[in-house]
């Protein structure tokens, strides 16, 4: 099984490990994070939206009946502590036998750098 690792992570809305927000409303932005086979230079990137049940306010646009379908970890209390546990249990949750597999499995969670790419099969 390929064993994952997070090489880096960045957001384009708050500075990682050190934003603190005043409220559970405060808490919605764009998480970046590059995952890559632990011993292998490289690695992949993926997104996800990082928020309260308050901050989920903030991605409601007029008219839309959907907030999001997918790569969004909801946290009913935020803390970076909590965020960073989540992260490394569900990166290690998407081990495969190959960085194909593994890239699938990511996918459940985060969107892809190259979401919706279709492997060509030698």
């Amino acid at each position: 099984m390929i064993k994952n690792r997070i090489v880096s992570m960045d957001s384009p809305d708050v500075e990682i490990g050190v934003w603190e927000p005043v409220s559970d409303a405060d808490v919605c932005f764009l998480l970046q994070i590059e995952i890559g086979p632990v011993g292998e230079e490289g690695a992949d990137v993926f997104y996800c939206m990082v928020t309260t049940p308050e901050g989920l306010r903030k991605l409601e646009r007029p008219g839309q009946p959907v907030i999001a379908t997918r790569a969004l970890l909801v946290f009913s209390s935020f803390s970076w502590t909590e965020l960073f546990r989540v992260l490394d249990r569900l990166i290690a949750s998407c081990e495969g036998h190959s960085w194909v597999e593994t890239c699938d499995r990511l996918q459940r969670y985060f969107r892809w750098e190259y979401d919706e790419f279709t492997w060509a099969v030698a």
